[in-house]
């Protein structure tokens, strides 16, 4: 069950509330051609990084498995990194499907941001890149301390998940060697079961239907 459509909207909530950045494109990968090997992000976004125009190029993953999950995550970074064809062949689909949400703007923040999809343009030359990934994976020891059924559970689960955070942080800064001078953001949610997350899901935004195991 590989299904990533809800680690997709969780990745655009977490751009647009932490990072302040609203999404311009969602899931570039779907408006490419089916018998295209190349795949598009998961988002794309428009916002400010540190005080300087930024582009945000989102992925998302849910897996098992945290390494999994950051192997995956920066396998998929790695095709814009120091290849600006890819990141051209992005933008160019991008500015072709912009959000419906956008339409809300004035006409000279959509010229503006229309402008900005554009390589070759002034404007695109302004933005700096940021490569937000939001990464969902299975943490086995949070079942087994609910099992245990711990006087003072969520205590002791945020500790824990605290204490493991760090770890996880050196981790993902220890894959980081083909990515120096990159700006990167990761969001993580440790889960009992990713799958069973994804059926929740499913049940909550289709009014209590159950998750088909046939798709």
């Amino acid at each position: 069950m590989r299904d990533g459509r809800y680690g997709e909207l969780i990745l655009y909530l977490f751009v647009e509330a932490i990072l302040g950045a609203p999404l311009v494109v969602h899931k570039i990968g779907h408006t490419y051609n089916d018998n295209d090997e190349i795949k598009g992000s998961d988002g794309l976004f428009i916002g400010s990084k540190d005080g300087k125009s930024t582009l945000f190029l989102g992925e998302s993953k849910m897996r098992g498995s945290f390494s999994v999950c950051v192997s995956d995550a920066l396998d998929s970074i790695s095709r814009y990194i120091n290849n600006p064809k890819a990141v051209d062949r992005e933008l160019r689909v991008a500015k072709k499907h912009l959000s419906r949400d956008l339409n809300n703007l004035d006409e000279e923040s959509l010229d503006l941001i229309y402008q900005s999809l554009r390589t070759k343009q002034p404007e695109f030359k302004e933005y700096d890149i940021c490569y937000p990934a939001f990464l969902m994976y299975k943490e086995g020891k949070v079942e087994r301390m609910i099992n245990d059924n711990l006087p003072d559970i969520e205590n002791e689960v945020n500790n824990f998940l605290s204490r493991i955070g760090e770890r996880r942080t050196k981790y993902i800064e220890s894959s980081l060697s083909q990515t120096n001078n990159t700006t990167l953001e990761f969001f993580l949610m440790p889960v009992i079961n990713v799958n069973n997350f994804r059926e929740l899901c499913y049940e909550v935004f289709h009014n209590g239907k159950k998750f088909p195991r046939n798709i």
